[in-house]
């Protein structure tokens, strides 16, 4: 009969208590809100606004704040992040930012420089100031790295071409401020039959349908000077909208790649049966399990110490003697 075991929900609880105390020793309280406080308040997933705080309320935690339109929202702290950006009026002159979609003064000394960086240098950055203000036209740094990356794309672009075909590989993911983007990336092989998978970079979606995606992907590999009759392979994940037959994206690139295959993404195939298994008591609880060393040892002081130590501590028989809890 299988042993019971008692006062797992102590042992539990002191488990939890040990990783909090482990996560206070570096964390940092965060400063009350005051009245004039320039924040960003978040309205939505990954999509942050300006504001400014106009009052206090009777709870510790809530403040009253005003948008640039002048509506009023009653919000928790949890959801409010002080800046040091000004915040936009009417007679400011603005800039669309790419990261949240929201409008930031522009100052007269740095109307050349992109608006994440102007976004930066408005929230306080004075690092990056001081560098636009005393540095030349050759020092900016964003410069040096658009040239790097175009050089390093080029070269694989080079390496590209000279295999005898290639495959495309394309995902969906979001930045920060929560806009859509198509990360693109090529699979070949070389001279030496070595096969290499390579990132290009990524191109921004204005929609989500199969065509919108299609031409974005044509448009991204055509621009990099791909011969479309070597594409002899095409790798999406299996949501409807990459690889329908009638009209999904893989479809419509057939037009422009006569050769291209379309194959399910093995890693998303991966992911989809360890979620289905997840409905076996046993893989679900081994995988629980997992993620509970994980955050256990991720929250725990001196952790890689005792990680080197676990071959000598398993070599001693030490590991017989420990009884896992679930």
């Amino acid at each position: 009969m299988p042993k019971v075991v008692f006062g797992v929900a102590k042992e539990l609880q002191e488990l939890r208590d040990n990783q909090k105390r482990c996560a206070d020793q570096v964390a940092t309280p965060r400063p009350p809100l005051k009245t004039d406080d320039n924040v960003r308040m978040q309205t939505g997933h990954r999509e942050w606004k300006p504001a400014k705080v106009v009052e206090m309320t009777e709870s510790p935690r809530s403040v009253i704040v005003e948008t640039p339109e002048g509506r009023k929202y009653r919000r928790n702290s949890k959801y409010l992040h002080t800046t040091k950006a000004n915040i936009p009026s009417e007679n400011s002159p603005t800039l669309e930012c790419e990261s949240n979609n929201a409008h930031v003064p522009v100052s007269n000394e740095y109307q050349e420089i992109a608006p994440s960086e102007q976004l930066k240098i408005d929230a306080g950055d004075d690092v990056l100031k001081k560098h636009f203000s005393v540095g030349s036209e050759r020092t900016k740094y964003t410069s040096n790295i658009e040239i790097c990356g175009s050089v390093v794309r080029e070269k694989l672009v080079t390496r590209i071409k000279s295999a005898f075909a290639y495959s495309i590989l394309a995902d969906e993911s979001c930045d920060l401020s929560g806009k859509e983007q198509l990360a693109v990336g090529i699979r070949f092989s070389d001279e030496d039959a070595i096969v290499h998978e390579e990132f290009l970079g990524f191109t921004e979606l204005e929609a989500m349908d199969a065509k919108t995606i299609a031409n974005a992907i044509y448009t991204f590999v055509k621009h990099q000077g791909l011969n479309p009759m070597n594409c002899v392979s095409e790798g999406y994940e299996g949501r409807s909208t990459m690889p329908g037959k009638d009209a999904g994206v893989q479809k419509l690139l057939r037009q422009k790649y006569p050769k291209a295959l379309y194959f399910h993404c093995a890693s998303h195939r991966l992911n989809l049966v360890v979620n289905d298994l997840s409905n076996v008591s046993v893989i679900r609880n081994t995988v629980a399990t997992i993620k509970y060393i994980i955050v256990f040892f991720a929250n725990l002081p001196h952790a890689e110490d005792m990680l080197q130590m676990f071959p000598y501590f398993v070599k001693r028989g030490g590991h017989k003697k420990i009884w896992w809890i679930y």
